[in-house]
């Protein structure tokens, strides 16, 4: 039994905490890293605590069958994260680092996991709404192409990187290419 595996699961929107509670009511051991932000109300604007991941949390056991059945069967769970029908183990040391940032109360935002040839779309600033690929990763900020096929053009607009989010899972080109 190697108790260092921490698998994550995939839960339904907005449902993480109750979740949580669920899965700790279970005895598992669970871990929701959560981030702080600022809540926009009518009348005031609130500091809230919300996760890091929306529609993830992770749980550290030793997955076994029973223990998996366990999981899935929990109400508000969509399933366990994974490659060919195999839990995906999240090392420890990423769980650690989840963590720290957890309970130091710094300003952290979620930064989008992109790569080349991603197919993105652009959810703020005057941009909002606009699908592209991307196309260059910087630290500064990143440059899409979005392009009119029916003509044959494409145009490159260079924008932060925190304003794109994948629009699919896949890749439009190979990366390399």
């Amino acid at each position: 039994m190697d108790l260092d595996n921490w698998y994550a699961v995939h839960t339904r929107s907005r449902h993480e905490e109750r979740v949580a509670d669920r899965l700790e009511r279970k005895r598992f051991d669970i871990f929701l890293p959560r981030l702080n932000c600022w809540s926009k109300r009518k009348d005031r604007r609130k500091r809230i605590r919300v996760p890091m991941f929306p529609g993830y949390l992770f749980i550290h056991c030793d997955m076994t069958n029973d223990c998996w059945l366990d999981i899935v069967k929990t109400d508000g769970v969509a399933g366990i994260v994974g490659y060919e029908r195999q839990p995906a183990v999240i090392p420890p040391d990423q769980i650690k680092s989840l963590s720290i940032v957890d309970v130091s109360n710094i300003e952290a935002e979620p930064y989008p996991l992109l790569q080349q040839g991603d197919r993105v779309m652009v959810v703020r600033g005057p941009l909002a709404g606009a699908v592209g690929i991307l196309i260059d990763k910087r630290e500064h900020g990143h440059s899409i192409v979005i392009n009119v096929e029916a003509i044959g053009q494409a145009v490159t607009v260079h924008i932060d990187g925190s304003m794109v989010e994948r629009v699919s899972g896949t890749a439009l080109f190979e990366r390399g290419s």
